[in-house]
């Protein structure tokens, strides 16, 4: 503007610094001087932008540069320094003159520069975390508190006042060196980047407020909350440290949360940033600035990396991105058992994907968890397979102890209920019910009908539809979907069974029960266990048009000839011998001991091995000790009751 004197300005001065110099230069004091130019003084300390305009217009400097160098107060504990956003009035020197007493003695010696308008207040003065001057390596002080607070905004005008103390500081100034920190943070502070792939993308503030709490974290660890007691030159050497180690990247970042988180702490798997990063973690929390979630990020991705954290963990907000989830939450979310849902871990073979998180509650891989439960709501019940199959509690009985439908989940002592998969039942339905019915319905009856008429059991029937033996199906439209609906013609499945049971076999060579015991030498029963114990394979032969369920059950004449060529009944050689069986039983086995059969109990004791029991040497010595023995039992018919015997016998029954 005409009429002023101007003076020249500089790259590093702040604002209200070039403010100051021009009142000065013109006179007067700056607050005075603001109202002669139509300018709010406070307004221009404060940095509002309609205030900058008009010291643009006075000074004839663009606003930008003037915005560049300006302290913007935003809303509470929020204030703006050369563009860069500082959350807390900490960090910045607003009410208080802070300056490098050798920088002042230097200006003084500018004789080219206005009179009493040589100082001017450098813009990284403002910055607490610049603690030493950068062209003097000695420690930046603090100039004494003013007695009128407009003094803060007139540097001028505070030289001149407090001048003898800034000389007294100027002799006291403590050597200091300048960091590499502080060499960032000035750097940063006018746009200059180039400091690690970490910190170029973070925020100023955020940088140093990260940088000072992990030194202090690293060196005084990460509960030490006396970071008010910390000298400058103390917060110098730990920042320095810091810095060195984070200025390498990610990685450096990595080595330092690695140093801060571990120690002999158990984690709950729920905790949050707080327990594992401390005082840093509380430092750097409630950023604004969009630049400051790649520093969010790399904490959350370190505690993601180093510990068994659940989705339901807070850094920085929950852990939604975590693969583990806490196993008793997840079962209980989804009603499933924790013990029914190991087993099927178990099951499945993802036994360790469980994550034991020291003693605590443990936790499982999500992804593991959703394919259990996946599987696990694929599982029915018995119970809820009789609706799906549509059958009764007989039927469902039949198919469990035949193993026709083998549960997916046996039942064991933990689980109540044996279960079974849908996609078995599916396949199970598929084979036995027909996809296109049967129209002609003559001579067809319902299933059950169906198995009686066959003089067969509902398992024989199942097994025929399985192996899909029966041509003609019919459905029962008046029935639900399922087995009961199935219609059948029993002469079909007589006929199947009859082929199945004994193929190209003619009737001549069956044998009956009674039949087979007179071949044998034994009793009917005997028989029977035979056949039970699977020893002796039967034949089961349908009965077209017979009124009796019973099946007309036989043996082949080979088979029994088979079996009699490896086998000899007791009672066979008790007939060749005349002798007691129990007798004749333990004499034998005292001449062959191996001549005893493998079979059950109650069956070994009547059948023993002929080739052994015939074998010459035994039956030498199986004769001699008959011929010694004196406990020889004559039959019944040769041995007479007396008088005297049949009148001991009444008294004892009397």
């Amino acid at each position: 503007m005409r009429g002023l004197f101007n003076v020249p300005y500089h790259e590093d001065e702040s604002v209200i610094s070039m403010w100051s110099r021009l009142s000065t230069a013109n006179g007067t004091k700056a607050r005075l001087f603001s109202m002669d130019m139509s300018v709010n003084h406070y307004d221009l300390a404060k940095g509002e932008p309609g205030a900058l305009a008009r010291m643009a217009e006075v000074t004839a400097l663009h606003p930008d540069f003037l915005a560049a160098r300006s302290l913007v107060r935003l809303e509470a504990k929020n204030t703006t320094l050369a563009g860069h956003r500082f959350p807390s009035h900490n960090a910045i020197a607003r009410t208080t003159t802070r300056f490098c007493p050798h920088c002042l003695q230097e200006d003084d010696a500018r004789d080219h520069r206005f009179p009493q308008a040589r100082r001017y207040f450098r813009l990284r003065w403002h910055l607490r975390a610049v603690r030493s001057c950068p062209y003097h390596n000695c420690m930046i002080v603090e100039g004494p508190d003013p007695e009128n607070p407009d003094l803060n905004i007139d540097f001028s005008r505070y030289n001149r006042d407090y001048a003898k103390e800034i000389r007294r500081t100027t002799a006291e100034a403590v050597p200091l060196p300048f960091s590499s920190f502080e060499k960032f943070a000035c750097d940063r502070l006018v746009g200059i980047k180039g400091h690690g792939d970490f910190l170029d993308e973070i925020s100023l503030s955020l940088a140093i407020d990260l940088i000072e709490e992990t030194g202090i974290c690293l060196r005084y660890g990460k509960t030490f909350d006396r970071r008010d007691k910390l000298s400058e030159t103390e917060l110098h050497s730990v920042s320095e440290d810091a810095f060195q180690r984070i200025s390498r990247g990610y990685g450096g970042l990595d080595d330092c949360l690695d140093l801060i988180s571990g120690s002999d702490d158990t984690y709950n798997p729920r905790v949050g940033g707080t327990k594992l990063y401390g005082s840093l973690y509380l430092r750097i929390a409630n950023r604004r600035e969009p630049e400051d979630r790649s520093a969010y990020d790399a904490l959350r991705k370190h505690a993601l990396r180093n510990f068994p954290l659940s989705n339901r963990a807070r850094v920085f907000g929950p852990l939604l991105e975590s693969k583990l989830v806490s196993l008793p939450t997840w079962t209980k979310e989804h009603e499933v058992h924790h013990t029914t849902f190991r087993r099927l871990l178990k099951t499945l073979g993802h036994e360790q994907a469980l994550v034991d998180s020291e003693g605590r509650e443990p936790l499982i891989n999500v992804d593991i968890a959703k394919k259990v439960l996946a599987y696990w709501r694929n599982l029915t019940t018995a119970a809820e397979l009789e609706r799906i199959l549509g059958v009764g509690i007989d039927t469902m009985r039949v198919i469990q102890r035949e193993g026709l439908l083998v549960p997916t989940l046996p039942k064991e002592r933990n689980n109540r209920y044996a279960k079974y998969s849908h996609s078995d039942v599916e396949t199970f339905l598929k084979k036995v019910i027909p996809e296109v019915p049967t129209s002609d319905i003559e001579g067809l009856y319902s299933f059950r009908s169906a198995v009686r008429r066959a003089h067969t059991g509902q398992g024989v029937v199942l097994r025929l539809l399985l192996d899909g033996r029966v041509t003609r199906r019919g459905i029962d439209p008046t029935h639900p979907n399922g087995i009961d609906a199935l219609l059948l013609d029993p002469t079909e499945l007589q006929d199947l069974i009859a082929e199945r049971m004994a193929p190209g076999v003619k009737p001549a060579d069956i044998m009956s029960i009674e039949q087979s015991a007179q071949y044998l030498q034994v009793g009917p029963d005997m028989v029977k266990r035979l056949i039970w114990n699977r020893l002796l394979p039967d034949v089961r032969l349908s009965i077209i048009d017979a009124a009796s369920k019973n099946f007309g059950r036989g043996i082949l004449r080979v088979d029994l000839e088979d079996f009699r060529s490896r086998y000899v009944s007791l009672e066979e050689i008790a007939k060749r011998y005349d002798f007691g069986r129990r007798k004749l039983h333990s004499l034998l086995l005292e001449c062959a001991p191996d001549v005893k059969s493998k079979f059950p109990a109650n069956i070994r004791t009547v059948f023993l091995n002929r080739r052994i029991a015939e074998d010459p040497e035994v039956v030498a010595a199986f004769e001699k000790q008959i011929a010694r023995s004196i406990n020889r039992r004559r039959p019944k018919s040769a041995c007479p009751v007396t008088e005297d015997q049949f009148n001991q016998r009444t008294t004892k029954s009397a």
